[in-house]
């Protein structure tokens, strides 16, 4: 296996860390393929922290998919990381203290999901009434 990083000369990499539950093509991997090089540890055969130790380095921004956990351990894997994009909603599966100590941006979906779940919520209400 080549030892040298896996890196797009015209595309900037994005790091994505996702549960070994997230289906592997989640539904806006094809829009981010249009504008960054995807590091994805599990579409790897390499162990998640070897791939972290030879690709990371570089890495400015990182997209956590879904409540994958971000620890300190990972981030001290990715020193240049600027930018943490959370898919979810939360943040309670990222460490901030070490986010905020190291100066990186932590961003999420916010309300974006508020209106879909609250629809849910009322149509699970509906079929079970």
């Amino acid at each position: 296996m080549d030892s040298q990083p896996i890196l797009s000369k015209t595309f900037p990499p994005l790091l994505v860390l996702r549960s070994p539950s997230v289906p592997h093509f989640f539904f806006f991997k094809p829009q981010l393929q249009a504008h960054f090089h995807l590091l994805d540890p599990l579409d790897s055969s390499e162990p998640t922290h070897s791939f972290l130790t030879r690709h990371a380095p570089s890495v400015l921004a990182l997209l956590c998919v879904g409540a994958t956990p971000i620890s300190s351990e990972t981030l001290s894997l990715l020193p240049s990381l600027k930018l943490l994009v959370a898919s979810s909603a939360g943040f309670d599966h990222i460490d901030l203290q070490e986010c905020r100590r190291r100066g990186i941006t932590v961003t999420t979906a916010g309300q974006a999901f508020s209106e879909d779940v609250a629809n849910f919520a009322v149509g699970l209400l509906i079929d079970v009434l």
